[in-house]
């Protein structure tokens, strides 16, 4: 089963995937997810244009631990991934 969506069968996935993920960022500092302070154009014409998740939950505070989550559809304690820098994501994973 793919993350995105819970396609059973590979051929019906997307063929284009852009993933941006943003370290430390508010929500609230794109246009596109509602008033902001700052114009971001770009971002809007992206969210516009596919899909924005508004509202999602990280595994972890951590960036290297919940990319590995994001990435792999594991939790922290089946990839083995608890830190930035000291840690590695497992070739097999």
């Amino acid at each position: 089963m793919a993350a995105c969506g819970g396609f059973s069968d590979r051929a019906h996935l997307p063929s284009d995937v852009l993933i941006i993920t943003v370290d430390t960022a508010r929500a609230d500092r794109y246009s596109y997810a509602g008033p902001s302070p700052v114009n971001t154009v770009v971002a809007d014409a992206l969210a516009d244009e596919g899909a924005a998740f508004l509202s999602a939950i990280a595994p972890s505070p951590i960036t290297l631990v919940s990319h590995a989550s994001l990435f792999t559809g594991q939790n922290p304690f089946v990839h083995g991934v608890r830190n930035n820098g000291d840690f590695a994501l497992a070739s097999d994973a």
